[in-house]
């Protein structure tokens, strides 16, 4: 078995990405080679015709001996990327096991968009070493065809559209096995709009508001303090990969967890929370039917209600005096409201736009179909936006219009050049995390956790610094202010600091923009306008709403967004 060795590139995932969610690796370039001293015949092969996108997936690699004599090297490193748009693989992929016949499985491979990539395999033996590199054509499959669309730009707008396949919309949240439960999403509902698991009285909607598609209209949210970030909404989040503008956390039910616990949130301690569930009736009722029994209650309720491993000092010397296995149990069943939490946000779906509406004629009908349905700014709009002069499609794409990568548009610093650092300290927390997806927390018994196994941690010229999350652009017109502090009031404001980005001082050189001056003021006007048609009606009011005396929740009932 070879010894591995990565150290990878950190992929910038998606310069001219194409929002498809599969491709096919074309035979343009042969998948049979020798290495560059011909010592090795290397066939690379992939696990089928299809590839998918934005999904870690499994290929094999096969070397043998020049003489035909099967080899196992000592040492293989692999590496690879995009060398034309500049940058390296999005993920670190090992080889992890030997297939016999002088064949090795590749785990952790991960192309984030068509086009061509690099694929090198340095191998290491007794005479030294040597290396091979591949070359894949991954290009889209669509191949529809329409008068005023290429075939190109319709598989771009199919991979933009909601999925209409009920299969592709059971959302899944890594190691919570309750997500799809409808008890568990009314158990969560409740808890979301609960103001007393907060000693400030503070609930998870002071922030995501319902009237504002779950999102904050103000530029900083507030919880118990004025905080540096402007909340998201909450529509669809259940798609999203990483939580939280600097992806601190990788499920959404651990992210449900951290508010509470949050100083300047809710200020709260897990205990305090377990307490004021258990002395509810219905609380509990709820809880045992969904999670079955709570710990003892009179041995909860005589905890330290401030005790909390994160907390201030006194709260951590508060719970480290509790003994470990009660520990163990109020963060088994305090992680199990994240859980509800999550169920609860997982039934926040979005509903067609008149973006779908339209895609999903012209994808049917063709364009003469779609004369009421686009003004003909929009479908303009709409043009510039898939087109590569915008660059709207290097992170917007995908059906949630998010590549959910993490990039630097140089919005680091604030108005008193302090720098947040984003992602670069988003990793180590969720690295740390006793909540994360290798924790004993998650709900069954899996393999090693792809998210954090292949995660690229390599800060490399300071890219990480500064990096947030690619927000989504569905109802991006209705949830203004706009990036991780709510900085830009509106669209224009937007437009304008890509059109003129800041300059990349020492605090910021990290910022990936280059000035947006091929958009005239004409072309900037239909851009907004095709973005204000991504905006979802709120369905119906459901029948899953809690009764009304557990907590005041009557503004929300007729706004959520199920499909």
């Amino acid at each position: 078995m070879p010894r591995i060795d990565m150290r990878l590139l950190f992929g910038l995932l998606c310069l001219f990405a194409v929002p498809l969610t599969s491709a096919i690796a074309d035979t343009t370039y042969p998948r049979d080679r020798v290495s560059d001293n011909a010592r090795y015949h290397v066939v690379l092969e992939q696990p089928s015709a299809h590839i998918p996108l934005r999904k870690i997936h499994t290929w094999s690699v096969q070397f043998t001996r020049a003489d035909g004599r099967e080899t196992r090297p000592l040492r293989i490193e692999i590496d690879g990327g995009m060398p034309r748009h500049g940058h390296g693989l999005p993920t670190e992929p090992e080889i992890t096991h030997y297939l016999g016949d002088g064949r090795y499985r590749i785990d952790g491979l991960l192309f984030s968009m068509p086009g061509l990539w690099h694929l090198q395999f340095r191998v290491f033996d007794e005479t030294g070493w040597d290396q091979v590199l591949f070359k894949l054509a991954i290009r889209e499959t669509v191949q529809q065809k329409s008068a005023q669309w290429t075939s190109s730009e319709l598989g771009v707008i199919k991979g933009l559209m909601l999925p209409t396949n009920t299969v592709d919309n059971n959302v899944q949240d890594s190691g919570n096995a309750f997500m799809q439960d409808p008890e568990a999403a009314a158990l969560g509902e409740r808890l979301f709009f609960d103001k007393r698991l907060s000693p400030a009285g503070v609930a998870c909607n002071a922030c995501h508001q319902p009237d504002h598609f779950f999102a904050d209209p103000r530029q900083e949210s507030v919880g118990t303090e004025t905080l540096r970030r402007n909340a998201p909404s909450l529509i669809g989040i259940a798609d999203a990969d990483w939580f939280y503008w600097d992806g601190r956390r990788d499920s959404l039910w651990s992210q449900a967890l951290v508010p509470f616990e949050a100083a300047d949130e809710m200020a709260s301690s897990r205990v305090y929370v377990l307490q004021q569930v258990m002395r509810d009736p219905d609380y509990r009722a709820h809880y045992t039917e969904v999670f079955g029994q709570l710990p003892d209650s009179d041995h909860l309720q005589q905890l330290p209600t401030h005790a909390s491993p994160i907390g201030d000092e006194a709260a951590q010397r508060a719970w480290q005096g509790i003994p470990r296995a009660m520990r163990n149990q109020v963060n088994r069943h305090f992680s199990n409201l994240g859980k509800a939490i999550a169920a609860y946000e997982g039934t926040l779906t979005h509903t067609p736009s008149r973006f779908d509406r339209y895609a999903k004629t012209l994808l049917e009908h063709g364009e003469d179909a779609t004369d009421t349905l686009f003004s003909e700014d929009e479908r303009e709009g709409l043009r510039w936006f898939i087109s590569g002069r915008s660059q709207c499609l290097n992170c917007h794409n995908g059906p949630q219009f998010s590549n959910q990568g993490f990039h630097n548009i140089g919005t680091a610093t604030d108005d008193n050049g302090e720098l947040d650092y984003g992602r670069s300290l988003g990793i180590r927390n969720v690295l740390l995390n006793e909540f994360n997806c290798e924790s004993r927390y998650v709900d069954r018994q899996q393999p090693a956790c792809k998210k954090l196994q292949y995660i690229n941690a390599t800060e490399i010229s300071g890219m990480l610094a500064g990096a947030f999350k690619v927000p989504g652009l569905r109802n991006v017109a209705a949830t203004a202010p706009y990036m991780h502090d709510g900085r830009f009031k509106d669209l224009s404001a937007v437009m304008s600091h890509y059109r003129n980005p800041p300059g990349k001082t020492s605090r910021n050189d990290g910022h990936e923009l280059s000035p947006l001056n091929r958009l005239d003021d004409k072309a900037i006007e239909q851009l907004i306008a095709f973005l204000k048609t991504l905006d979802s009606e709120p369905a119906p009011p459901t029948d899953t709403a809690p009764p009304a005396h557990h907590h005041d929740h009557t503004q929300h009932a007729h706004l959520h967004a199920h499909h």
